[in-house]
């Protein structure tokens, strides 16, 4: 194997919080996901309400929600 590269039968590494034990959400499509979706309508400066600046906003993806595993994020913005 090439210096620097993994094994291809390596395992993973293991994940740096519960958030990264994905689930299947889709075996079909074989759609692997976070356990908790984080709701986008939480995340942003744009919306009535809001108590986020869009630096915080980001801030908190990275390192709250991506860098600990999270994967799936709720895009909706309306709900009937």
């Amino acid at each position: 194997m090439p210096s620097g590269r993994p094994h291809p039968f390596a395992l993973p590494p293991k994940p740096a919080s519960s958030l990264g034990i994905l689930r299947v959400l889709s075996p079909r499509a074989g759609v692997r996901v976070s356990p908790i979706c984080l709701g986008g309508g939480s995340v942003g400066d744009r919306w009535q309400g809001s108590l986020m600046t869009k630096e915080k906003s980001f801030e908190y993806l990275d390192t709250t929600f991506f860098e600990r595993g999270g994967n799936f994020i709720d895009t909706a913005n309306h709900y009937f």
